[in-house]
């Protein structure tokens, strides 16, 4: 009776990754046997193209190892990420960077990294292949101040303060000057900045005319002036007031006038309206 068996030698394992794997041929003859060597073929995976790193080396920032080109069906992928030098040599292995992606730690900075692919099939694991380096890795971009929050006004910053008036009467000087007492509250931080205009007062209907800066009948402009206050002053802002007026003040002394004083700051606005008593020195 003769009888050939197969089975590959244990100690060759380094050998299977070359395609060619030794085995052993026995025969059976009688009570006897006959041990010699042969060779078969296993088809392990081979690579044709090398596996490729997608991402920004930078830390923080995820890099995703990309499969090379394979032959014989490979079914099963083994990673490992590597650090290098500058100049993508003395690589090491990153211990746990064993996954198809990696993150760049503190440590990778000013290094490359590089990743080696080993695939499988049925007769078993290839040899790895090694991508090309990656650009040197760099630290992570520094966060951005937070922006200043809107304000409730709009997109600026500016507080606006009303001035305080508080007077009842003023009286117009022979040159035609009326001294208008304008406070600036301590609280405005920015001042305060305006145009004041006085009008002949009339009815509730006619002021709010006034406030929204239109005049109508029984409503004229006599008089207007620019004024300036830093916080917490006092100032008395110098009114021109029309001739006109003048002669009408010297027949009803005093006359019932209206007030506006209008801050402004950057396209912004506030007003504030005052009625009082306008009255002549002579």
């Amino acid at each position: 009776m003769f009888a050939v068996i197969l089975r590959p030698k244990r100690a060759a394992r380094n050998v299977l990754r070359s395609r060619v794997v030794p085995v052993a041929l026995t025969a059976s003859i009688g009570c006897g046997s006959l041990v010699f060597t042969s060779a078969a073929y296993a088809w392990l995976p081979e690579n044709i193209s090398p596996p490729t790193i997608s991402g920004t080396a930078q830390q923080g920032q995820t890099l995703t190892e990309k499969h090379g080109g394979w032959t014989n069906f490979p079914s099963g992928y083994e990673y490992q990420w590597l650090r290098c030098n500058s100049s993508g040599t003395s690589c090491a292995a990153i211990s746990g960077a064993s996954n198809e992606t990696y993150v760049p730690l503190a440590e990778d900075v000013g290094h490359t990294l590089r990743v080696q692919e080993i695939a499988s099939n049925i007769w078993g694991p290839s040899a790895p292949a090694e991508s090309t380096a990656t650009a040197v890795v760099v630290p992570p971009v520094p966060a951005s101040p937070p922006a200043d929050p809107p304000s409730s006004g709009g997109p600026r910053s500016v507080q606006l303060t009303p001035v305080v008036m508080t007077f009842k009467s003023v009286t117009v000087n022979r040159q035609g000057e009326a001294l208008i007492p304008v406070s600036c509250p301590a609280t405005a931080s920015d001042g305060c900045e305006g145009t004041i205009a006085i009008r002949l007062g009339g009815p509730p209907a006619s002021v709010k005319r006034v406030f929204a800066a239109r005049c109508g009948r029984g409503c004229r402009p006599i008089g207007s002036a620019h004024y300036e206050a830093r916080a917490g002053r006092r100032l008395d802002v110098r009114v021109h007031i029309a001739s006109y007026v003048r002669g009408r003040l010297r027949r009803n002394n005093p006359m019932r006038v209206t007030l506006t004083a209008t801050s402004f700051a950057e396209g912004h606005s506030v007003t504030v309206v005052h009625t009082f008593a306008l009255k002549t020195s002579a």
